[in-house]
């Protein structure tokens, strides 16, 4: 198993998820490696997984284009590989799960037009430009607002997933921030920092939409109204177990 960090909930979820599952497959032994949100190390680790002879290499890519070469020769050498959340610009593994980003951006777009009624401004947090979530999630945002057209994307920052990032670039975007109304942030790490950010500098009227919604993150978040909302994103732990011991049985999936 090769998962590229856990630095947010989501992430810790999905590994608490996958071990979790593996409970009740006690005939496979997995192998865990967490690469801190490095694609170089990822792809270190890979290599050293496959010089240990794995039959099967679950993987969460940090960005795909680099993860794609290591990934793609580990599937020639017969290894099964199930890609999980983050895709590859391949389609050599046999199989992927990961929610729909797209839909998830145009969801997110829609709650938040008809919020503003149609009318507003918007500030989105994306995730690393380099994931294919962040650019899913981003097309769809675009898409669903392409239809309320009183509704303008007026600042764009890039949050890379983590909250560091968020401190450091949204206050650069204060005063541009007075005249925005909501922010949508690709995940609710970001949403939280940035709710933190507009609060203590007196924009407490932007209100925030992130993604994920986790029991003790996302959920609580919107609880206490420090988000607007959170839209639900699954991890697939589980079913990345499931689909390996059925690839490990040579069923098809």
């Amino acid at each position: 198993i090769s998962q590229l960090g856990e630095a947010d909930e989501w992430r810790k979820d999905l590994k608490e998820n996958l071990f979790r599952e593996l409970v009740f497959y006690p005939e496979i032994e997995a192998i865990y490696r967490q690469a801190d949100y490095s694609s170089s190390r990822q792809v270190s680790q890979i290599r050293e997984l496959m010089e240990q002879h794995i039959d099967l290499l679950i993987v969460s890519p940090f960005e795909a284009a680099p993860l794609t070469p290591v990934v793609e020769e580990a599937y020639n050498k017969g290894i099964k590989v199930v890609v999980v959340d983050r895709n590859i610009h391949s389609e050599l593994y046999n199989s992927y799960i990961g929610a729909d980003n797209f839909e998830v951006g145009r969801f997110a777009g829609v709650y938040a037009a008809r919020y503003l009624n149609n009318n507003g401004n918007i500030a989105e947090i994306t995730g690393l430009q380099t994931s294919t979530p962040a650019k899913e999630r981003e097309k769809g945002f675009e898409e669903a607002l392409r239809k309320y057209p009183g509704v303008k994307i007026k600042n764009i920052v890039n949050g890379d997933w983590l909250e560091e990032s968020v401190d450091t670039q949204l206050p650069l975007l204060l005063d541009s921030l007075k005249d925005v109304q909501l922010i949508f942030a690709h995940n609710d790490v970001m949403a939280r920092a940035a709710a933190r950010i507009c609060k203590n500098a007196g924009l407490g009227h932007i209100k925030i939409i992130g993604v994920d919604a986790l029991p003790g993150m996302g959920l609580d978040l919107v609880e206490n109204r420090t988000l607007l909302a959170s839209v639900l994103y699954p991890t697939g732990g589980s079913e990345a177990i499931r689909i390996a011991s059925k690839l490990l049985r040579n069923e098809n999936v």
